[in-house]
């Protein structure tokens, strides 16, 4: 018809925006929480498959085999907090949980950067050639930011059965 015109007035346009607006404004941070939820179970699950590595692999080699927060290169860090990785290995030589000499490397997890920290009491696990955790051990996987339950508690039992679970952050 000619007397129709085609478009939009002012007022939807501002209305468009206005609602494309607020749906922006909400949607923004829980992407930002769904994203650090997501990094945090990541690396965490990576912690659980290293630590069922290590003693699958002391089972098969019938030697203790350790897991160790990564300091430098090739060593193992005295310092509880990991952002640097870890490392797996066999430690049937010297003191447990340290790379001596001798120790035959498995494999070395790489350095996260995602931010994500894991916090132990003792920088290393090692588990004996009956696949037992020489001590128990708890690890908390969490990052900056975090509310609510959002920290992964990796626990890893005597017997050597690692568990995982939710806890709030600190």
């Amino acid at each position: 018809m000619p007397g129709q015109s085609r478009g939009f007035t002012l007022l939807e346009l501002m209305t468009a925006v206005a609602v494309l607006s607020i749906l922006v404004g909400v949607g923004v941070p829980a992407f930002t929480n769904i994203v650090r939820n997501n990094q945090i179970a990541a690396q965490s699950s990576n912690l659980v498959q290293a630590l069922n590595l290590a003693r699958s692999e002391a089972l098969k080699r019938g030697v203790r085999v350790s897991v160790c927060a990564a300091a430098t290169t090739y060593g193992c860090g005295a310092t509880p907090t990991s952002d640097k990785g870890c490392r797996i290995f066999a430690d049937d030589f010297g003191a447990a949980g340290v790379i001596d000499v001798n120790d035959v490397a498995i494999q070395n997890w790489p350095a996260q950067t995602s931010g994500v920290q894991i916090a132990i009491a003792e920088p290393a696990v090692s588990f004996t050639r009956m696949g037992r955790a020489e001590f128990a051990r708890t690890f908390a996987v969490s990052k900056a930011g975090c509310y609510g339950d959002q920290t992964r508690e990796i626990g890893v039992a005597i017997s050597g059965r690692i568990g995982l679970k939710h806890v709030p952050c600190t």
